[in-house]
Order: structure tokens, then C-alpha cells, then sequence
């Protein structure tokens, strides 16, 4: 399979995962709503929770790694180009609104994306900006498979947790009290 036939599937299959991953996180904070108090009800008045004031990180950024200055310099002429057309000092002469906010958008975005070393972001919006990509080699390909995998465990991690399993069962008593007995 060609690099560019690569990059697409997995473009797509990260688009896909992203927004599952919403879906669970936004799943998975109404199962923490409900869970809890029926945790600390079945725990009695007397349970201290070890983990409070922890909190549960949601919405956390996927860290990527520093790239190779040679990546850097391919990086950076796509960000540029995406900054040359988005950047709202340039847009002030379009008159519709709704278009210059999706652009000035679509800047913050990348200027994120570009922050982050998030390649597989940045490339995707210079393609949706009709901008040519630099050709896609072995490395973005790696990157992005990586991507796809933090993003497959992250979902995992929200479906194995306790809130999750005891929120979509139809024995909560029973999921409750194995629960409780493995602490």
C-alpha cells in the first residue's frame, strides 16, 4: 500500500477516533454523575475516598514527541502557509462574517496543532485549506499509527473503568458489590 493511501486511511481513522473519544468522555462523566453517590451510599457515611480532590483528567492532550529538525523545517512550511491564509490581520477585507470566523478558527487551530507537534492535525487542515502537502514519508506514517493506538486506550481506559461497567449494567447492586468487595 502506497505512504499516501497510508496517510488517508489513517487520517480518517484518527477523525473517527477523536470524536469517539468525546462521545466516551461525555458517556463516561454522566456514569461518573451517577455512580458516585451511589459508590458513596453503598461505602456508608464512615468511606473517606483516597483519590479525592484527584479528580479524573479528562480532556487531557496527547503529548507528542519533539521531531527531527529536518521534520521541523517541512512542519513549519506548512504552518506558515495555513498562517498565510488564515491569519485574521489578512482576512479584514472578507466581508462574510461566518467565513472569517471559520478561517480565524481554523488559525488558532493550527497555531495549537503546530504548538503541540500534533503533525497529523496540522496536515489535515492544510489539506482542508487546499494547501499541498509535503510528501509523506515512513515517519508521519509511524506518528500517526501511534496516534491512533493513545487514542484506542484512552477510549479503553473510560469503558474499563468501574463508573462505566456499573453504569451499563442491568445488575448495578451486583456490579456495585464486587466493586466494593475488590478494594
Amino acid at each position: 500500500m502506497s505512504l499516501q493511501l497510508q496517510y488517508k486511511k489513517l487520517k480518517y481513522e484518527i477523525k473517527y477516533l477523536e470524536l469517539e473519544h468525546t462521545e466516551t468522555e461525555t458517556t463516561f462523566r454522566n456514569c461518573i454523575d451517577k455512580f458516585e453517590p451511589a459508590f458513596r451510599k453503598a461505602m456508608g457515611s464512615d468511606y473517606k475516598d483516597p483519590n479525592e480532590g484527584k479528580g479524573v483528567i479528562l480532556n487531557e492532550k496527547i503529548k507528542y514527541e519533539e521531531l527531527p529538525i529536518e521534520k521541523e523545517k517541512i512542519v513549519k512550511k506548512v504552518y506558515r502557509k495555513i498562517v498565510t491564509k488564515t491569519h485574521p490581520d489578512k482576512l479584514e477585507k472578507i466581508p462574510n462574517s461566518k467565513l472569517k470566523d471559520k478561517l480565524v478558527q481554523q488559525f488558532k487551530d493550527a497555531a495549537e496543532h503546530y504548538d503541540n507537534n500534533d503533525i497529523v492535525s496540522l496536515f489535515d487542515a492544510a489539506d482542508e485549506l487546499g494547501i499541498d502537502l509535503p510528501e509523506i514519508d515512513e515517519s508521519h506514517i509511524n506518528m500517526m499509527e501511534t496516534n491512533v493506538q493513545t487514542l484506542k486506550t484512552k477510549v479503553q481506559r473510560l469503558r474499563d473503568s468501574n463508573a462505566w461497567k456499573w453504569f451499563h449494567s442491568e445488575e448495578r447492586e451486583f456490579i456495585m458489590n464486587q466493586i466494593i468487595n475488590s478494594l
